[in-house]
Parts: structure tokens; sequence; C-alpha cells
């Protein structure tokens, strides 16, 4: 069995761990009240977000399983 998997499915997962490592300063920033640096994350992860559904969507349609 060969299984291909479209790069926008590898860069997918390089989003969203990207996203997940701004949540996590975004806890230290609600933690430390930075307001200043709470909007700069929500406006990356907006962007994140984007980014991550656009290569989603090219990952599920985009990747094939064949068999031999």
């Amino acid at each position: 069995m060969t299984v291909v998997v479209p790069s926008e499915c590898i860069d997918a997962a390089r989003t969203i761990n990207e996203a997940v490592a701004l949540f996590r300063g975004g806890v230290d920033s609600v933690r430390d009240f930075q307001p200043e640096e709470l909007v700069r994350l929500l406006n990356e992860l907006k962007d994140l977000d984007r980014q991550a559904s656009e290569l989603a969507q090219k990952c599920a349609t985009e990747g094939e399983i064949s068999t031999p």
C-alpha cells in the first residue's frame, strides 16, 4: 500500500503546531496581563486559523491511498 501525503498536510500540521505555541504564549500574557501582546497573539492566531483551514482543505482533497 502506498500513501501519498500532499505537502499541504505537512504544512497544515506545522501551522497547527505554531498556533499551539502561540496559545502557550497567550497563557503567559493573560497571567501577566499584557493586553497589547494578547491583541497581537489573537491577530496572529486568526491568520493561522485561516491558513490551517485552507491547507487542511487541500490536504483532504489531494491525498490518495493506493494498493499494489
